[in-house]
């Protein structure tokens, strides 16, 4: 296990981070937010791992990069919702199972070709298509779709958009992994 950072200094035990062969990688969200909660409740590494009926040693492999957090048990995932207290399909997307294209209705046709042509339809916004950046162009298709899922928001139709307030999930998320305060808004069913 390696204690400390290319600097010598020791990491914190608390912290979310992934180490892997040397090079860091990314946290999966639902860990940022587990360690975080940890953080701002003085909560140990080794209580964590007994809410979520793992070991301390499971804990660390995900911590490190060597096993993914999304991949546990769904009872594993319960008790995480409950932890944040957040509903269990929000600790699914923190978790990475649940990812924007599964909020998409299937299609005939390829799925690669349909975003190509909607960020060719903000290229051609009349009123939008001027501030697009053209690397837009080569960036991943998750980027595009997340571009694409602000454009077609903001000029859906009033019965098809996030009214005030509907975006609630959005805010809980966040707050869930916010290192800065507690989730502060309970989740209205």
């Amino acid at each position: 296990m390696n204690t400390s950072n290319e600097s010598g200094v020791p990491l914190d035990a608390s912290e979310p981070h992934a180490k892997m062969e040397g090079k860091e990688c990314l946290v999966p969200p639902l860990l940022t937010a587990l360690v975080s909660k940890a953080q701002r409740e003085g909560h140990t590494m080794q209580h964590l791992a007994q809410v979520l009926d793992v070991s301390y040693a499971r804990l660390n492999q995900w911590r490190r990069g060597e096993s993914h957090i999304g991949n546990a048990q769904r009872s594993v995932h319960e008790l995480a919702a409950k932890y944040l207290g957040i509903p269990v399909v929000f600790v699914q997307v923190l978790a990475q199972n649940i990812t924007l294209p599964d909020l998409f209705w299937p299609d005939k046709g390829d799925f690669e070709l349909r975003v190509e042509a909607g960020i060719q339809e903000l290229f051609d916004d009349p009123f939008m298509g001027g501030f697009v950046p053209p690397m837009l162009l080569s960036a991943s298709v998750p980027v595009k779709l997340f571009v694409l899922f602000l454009y077609r928001e903001l000029n859906a139709q009033e019965t098809g958009r996030l009214k005030s307030g509907s975006a609630s999930w959005l805010r809980v998320l966040q707050d869930a992994i916010s290192t800065e305060g507690v989730v502060r808004r309970p989740v209205k069913v």
